[in-house]
């Protein structure tokens, strides 16, 4: 389309304690209207809540793949538009990853210092 609507923005991490946002440059020019239900499109395919917790369950329980859930979805909710870009965003969420499980194993060793501190009778032998 080539539109020259643009708008350049930084957020530095230095010297910048408020995380603000600070707009360079806007251009502010289209060579096309402006369509209000491009917005709007956006909206209605953003997975309802239900569909979230139903991505979640699938993905973390039944460790199913995106094609089976893709399915699932379809035919649970088949008025709403499934987008492949947005269905592999939201799976990558539930995913449990080498850093989240490190994140577990960490809490886990964080409660047995703890009970260790309230108990002294604990034993924690690290392997």
């Amino acid at each position: 389309m080539s539109c020259q609507w643009h708008v350049n923005a930084s957020c530095p991490k230095k010297n910048n304690s408020d995380s603000a946002i600070f707009i360079n440059t806007i251009v502010n020019e289209h060579n096309h209207d402006l369509n209000i239900e491009a917005v709007a499109f956006r909206e209605d395919k953003r997975f309802s809540d239900e569909m979230i917790d139903d991505i979640q369950f699938l993905t973390q329980h039944c460790k199913l793949g995106a094609t089976t859930q893709r399915r699932y979805l379809e035919a649970k909710y088949p008025s709403h538009p499934i987008f492949s870009q947005d269905l592999y965003a939201s799976i990558k969420k539930f995913q449990l990853t080498t850093k989240s499980l490190l994140n577990n194993v960490a809490q886990m060793s964080n409660w047995l210092d703890k009970q260790k501190e309230r108990d002294s009778r604990w034993v924690i032998i690290r392997g």
